[in-house]
């Protein structure tokens, strides 16, 4: 079981790794960081998932709807802010 954790945990780190470098490359590519950031946030969270099947608790889980939760906000709040600013 430690071999798959080992695994497991590595992934999430590659991934959000990824996450950085994606991001960056998109901000660079686009000068836009409302396109950026999102990017960004999905790969963290798919890293973040990743790790939680390891943990398993309660209070991790919780964690993750919170974080899930706040992402949509701010995704929403910057489409929102985004089409406004727009002519």
């Amino acid at each position: 079981m430690d071999s798959v954790a080992a695994v497991v945990g590595g992934t999430a780190v590659l991934i959000a790794a990824a996450a950085v470098v994606l991001a960056a490359l998109v901000l660079v590519a686009t000068r836009d960081p409302w396109t950026a950031l999102p990017i960004l946030l999905e790969l963290l969270l798919a890293a973040g998932l990743l790790r939680l099947g390891m943990l398993g608790s309660w209070s991790a889980i919780a964690m993750v709807a919170a974080i899930i939760a706040l992402r949509r906000l701010l995704v929403l709040a910057l489409r929102s802010a985004r089409s406004t600013a727009r002519p």
